[in-house]
């Protein structure tokens, strides 16, 4: 059983780790068998890089296709083989794995229009000079991702264990610290993580940063922007603004929050709010006189290049001249103290080569790689002058003034200016794990979706950094950390690992805010998720005559269809059931193409009818299909795809409908969403409180639930 108040570290100890070391275990026989069955995936050489004596790159991207294993797939930055074979799939073309590296998709470089090259896993592989090869980056022609050019490659895995090493790694600091690092104050956080009984202070940011403290009645310590987007804060977002900040035991702020409740855009807001001033207190009576640092950590990438866009635009709409980085990674290792960032500097530089149209990011924000770049482009011919004159040099052959040496160091100066200018970093707990080697200290660290994350890697947060103040944010009634394998008799302390820390503070009560006003759905589709999960907590963020817009009664009278006659759809959400019975099963997973045959009639309905619209917009609505099993979003997903071209690009499908999984849509949400429960008997899985919670809370105009009654 899992323990939720901790008596000593030991034990904390003992649990967590051996629960790391078996998901490791299971993870790896998983590798193994992936490497037995040799799978064959379409890829496209894109072109060949650097040429060397004996072996150039070949920059490869790969297609998943439908073996459904991409979530074994090497993380950027990792490592794996790489077999050419034929067409066919049938023979090996040259009877050698090729070593490769998985790297950061270069398709905008090559100026490629946005569509799915964009989002394909890209290999770097290394071959040898002899094997040719016409590579071609021209995806932008009439074939574009077609069989055509396609090759086929198998990958062979290699177990990374930069996860096992995070969790592992931050637990064995936090017992045992080993080279004495840890501050009093970190000490003092892991101890309160335990059972949240032991307080020896509290944090008042108000103090560090004095111009957050009273902004509506003081607006001109902070720009009016700023002052405005706190004036918008909702009644549960200024409670949790005035008194969580002002009180956080140890330096902890746990913010537990539901679905729509602005979870995110409150953390944003408070980092704006943070970093509006050039100027804060780090210590008593001490004034540093820069901006302050954030670190914000997700485990998720999708949402976590989601709050990039947002904390870009939210810095360009305030007028706040700030940099925020999306790390993917931390892969600078060195023999020396000195981390060696010339490697990925160098690629970047060769991948500019192929730049066949000016890339506009948007609001992304840029790797530390490429803002490295940018920086070094733009003061090439003033402060960074000698790095330009070595890389000129290097570029065409030249013998290099001094040494290679010479031009690592003048790269690692960059990136250490570079590092030093950096206001927003976001990424994950295994890089964070790194401690970015000392060369980034941030002075708040924010770990947003926190329940999601596994508790040993909730600790990188407290091990590597020691910053004012740590914010964890999330709803533990909703995420429940990733466990692969969740089963007792594949895991023993899958149940513990299943706990996520904010669930632990909950049952101690010590979470004393909470954010329940719920800004996304209409109509009352709040009440079910709120009298199910919330104890009734969950309320609406509009008002009674805000509450059903037009667009919302209109998708009212169109589930009125499907009703008896003369009955009433008085909230947008109804359950269908056809009484078919027509479950199918795929290995372990499950379809129903009875309900997909249904629901893809209503998809084309709604996507061709005008009056399906965004609320108080003129754009059309978007339609999300949720299922619990792999193989039923599967199937959705092509059945979306298998959509005449003519129709795909009339109603603009690709950007108005998506199907997920349950366990991947959490942060996902749609005008109508159809929730497809498969099968007509429950299981655990379809049960669970979490899996239920997100998937009844992703609608915000109307809502079919398909399932037996």
């Amino acid at each position: 059983k899992p323990i939720y108040s901790f008596d000593s570290a030991k034990q904390f100890y003992q649990r967590h780790h051996a629960g790391v070391l078996r998901e490791f275990e299971n993870e790896s026989k998983e590798v193994v068998a992936f490497n037995q069955k040799q799978a064959k995936y379409r890829a496209w050489v894109l072109a060949k890089d650097c040429e060397r004596t004996n072996h150039t790159y070949w920059i490869l991207l790969v297609h998943p296709g439908e073996h459904r294993t991409e979530h074994l797939f090497p993380r950027e930055g990792e490592s794996c083989g790489v077999q050419f074979w034929t067409k066919s799939g049938n023979e090996k073309k040259w009877n050698k794995n090729w070593e490769s590296e998985r790297i950061e998709n270069p398709a905008a470089l090559f100026g490629i229009p946005e569509g799915e090259a964009h989002r394909l896993p890209c290999f770097k592989v290394r071959v040898p000079r002899d094997v040719g090869y016409n590579a071609t980056s021209r995806l932008t022609g009439k074939y574009g991702l077609s069989g055509k050019k396609a090759i086929r490659v198998s990958l062979q895995l290699r177990m990374s264990s930069a996860t096992k090493d995070a969790e592992t790694g931050a637990l064995n600091k936090l017992i045992e610290d080993p080279e004495g690092t840890l501050s009093e104050k970190q000490q003092a956080a892991f101890k309160y993580l335990l059972n949240f009984k032991e307080i020896p202070f509290q944090v008042n940011m108000f103090n560090h940063f004095p111009h957050l403290r009273d902004p509506l009645n003081n607006p001109g310590k902070m720009p009016e922007g700023i002052v405005t987007l706190l004036n918008n804060f909702d009644e549960h977002q200024r409670v949790a603004y005035k008194a969580v900040l002002s009180s956080l035991p140890c330096g902890i702020g746990i913010i537990p929050g539901g679905p729509g409740a602005g979870k995110t855009h409150w953390n944003l807001v408070v980092t704006a709010a943070v970093q509006c001033k050039d100027s804060f207190y780090h210590e008593p009576n001490v004034c540093t006189r820069t901006s302050a640092k954030v670190l914000y950590l997700l485990d998720i990438n999708k949402p976590l290049d989601d709050t990039c866009n947002k904390i870009v635009k939210l810095y360009r709409h305030l007028g706040l001249k700030k940099r925020a980085v999306r790390m993917h990674g931390w892969h600078y290792n060195s023999k020396n103290a000195m981390p060696d960032f010339s490697k990925k500097f160098l690629f970047i530089s060769r991948m500019n080569r192929y730049r066949r149209i000016t890339t506009n990011q948007g609001c992304l924000a840029p790797t530390l790689d490429e803002l490295a770049w940018d920086i070094y482009q733009a003061g090439k011919f003033t402060k960074y002058s000698r790095l330009h004159q070595k890389m000129e040099s290097r570029l065409h052959g030249k013998q290099i003034v001094g040494d290679i040496d010479s031009l690592k160091r003048s790269i690692n100066l960059l990136y250490l200016d570079v590092l030093n200018s950096v206001d927003f970093l976001a990424t994950t707990p295994v890089p964070a794990s790194t401690g970015f080697d000392g060369l980034y200290n941030p002075d708040i660290v924010i770990f947003d979706e926190s329940p999601h994350a596994r508790e040993a890697s909730t600790m990188v947060a407290i091990a590597q950094f020691d910053p004012i103040a740590w914010i964890f944010s999330g709803d533990h009634r909703q995420t429940r950390p990733f466990v692969a394998s969740d089963d007792v008799r594949s895991n023993p302390w899958a149940s513990q690992m299943l706990i996520s820390m904010m669930e632990r503070a909950d049952r101690a009560g010590a979470v004393s805010h909470s954010l329940l006003i719920n800004h996304r759905a209409y109509g009352g589709l709040q009440q079910m998720a709120s009298t199910m999960f919330y104890n009734s907590g969950m309320v609406s963020g509009y008002k009674e005559n805000e509450a059903s817009p037009p667009t919302v009664r209109y998708l009212q009278k169109y589930l009125e269809r499907f009703l008896a006659p003369g009955q009433i759809c008085r909230e947008p959400r109804i359950i269908v059931y056809d009484g078919q019975n027509a479950e199918t099963r795929i290995g372990t997973s499950w379809f129903n193409p009875a309900h997909i045959v249904w629901v893809m009639s209503r998809v084309q309905e709604l996507l061709s009818d005008p009056d399906f619209l965004q609320v108080g917009k003129d754009a059309s609505g978007t339609i999300l299909i949720i299922s619990p099993y792999k193989e039923s979003y599967h199937q959705y997903k092509k059945a979306i795809e298998a959509l005449s071209p003519h129709l795909q690009a009339r109603l603009n499908v690709q950007n108005r409908c998506q199907a997920r999984t349950i366990d991947t849509v959490q942060g996902g949400e749609a005008d109508f969403v159809f929730l497809d429960m498969v099968r007509s008997v429950a299981t655990d899985f379809t049960d669970d409180p979490n899996r239920l919670n997100v998937a009844l809370t992703r609608a915000r105009q109307a809502e079919v639930v398909l399932m037996h009654p």
